[in-house]
């Protein structure tokens, strides 16, 4: 499998329930956040409950209107497209809640390749741990020859 890095111009993600900081996985709460490998329903129940406002339509203003902000950015990053253009596309929306389905989609279908390995690597648990001895021994090889050779610069050989 080739990985795909998310590339994006996105420099900070919000907290799905706290928009004034940062996303984190280290907070006690999963709600605050979309993880790699959650599934779709979880990605829309977690989104159905991110923090918004009553405000209808969908518009960038950081300061006032952080929630709606923040996931306006989650979904520029994930379509990698510029936050006026997911304004753009998402003129027509009205509802938070239509919002918040389009981006569960979008995030979804962007994370599921993610999903998908991880699904297969922790079903083969054999060729996990292959890849960990083979690792393990080339590590040992590489430290092997460099202590060699620190030892005869150093006149300990």
């Amino acid at each position: 499998m080739t990985a795909h890095p998310l590339a994006s111009s996105t420099k900070r993600i919000m907290s799905l329930r706290h928009p004034t900081t940062k996303m984190s996985k280290s907070d006690p709460s999963d709600a605050t956040r979309i993880n790699l490998t959650d599934p779709p329903t979880l990605i829309a129940s977690k989104f159905s409950q991110a923090m918004t406002d009553s405000e209808r339509g969908i518009t960038y203003d950081p300061v006032g209107r952080p929630g709606v902000s923040n996931l306006v950015t989650i979904y520029a990053a994930m379509r990698g497209i510029d936050v006026d253009a997911v304004l753009r596309e998402l003129g027509d929306v009205q509802s938070n809640r239509v919002f918040k389905e389009r981006l569960t989609e979008v995030v979804a279908e962007g994370l599921a390749p993610i999903r998908t390995e991880s699904e297969r690597l922790r079903a083969d648990e054999g060729y996990v741990e292959e890849v960990l001895r083979d690792g393990a021994e080339r590590a040992r090889e590489s430290a092997e020859t460099c202590l060699r050779e620190v030892y005869e610069v150093v006149g300990l050989r």
